[in-house]
């Protein structure tokens, strides 16, 4: 996942774990790029 505004080694070391990120205004539960790619996903 690409994460904009990660501005330090200590935001990145925060992000880590989250299994929630809010991109755009939406949260988005973390998924494997096998999940992402895969036909029958449901987000």
């Amino acid at each position: 996942m690409i994460i904009e505004g990660v501005e330090s080694e200590a935001h990145k070391e925060w992000l880590q774990g989250m299994e929630w990120f809010a991109i755009q205004g939406h949260y988005w539960r973390e998924v494997s790029i096998e999940q992402l790619v895969a036909d029958d996903i449901a987000m």
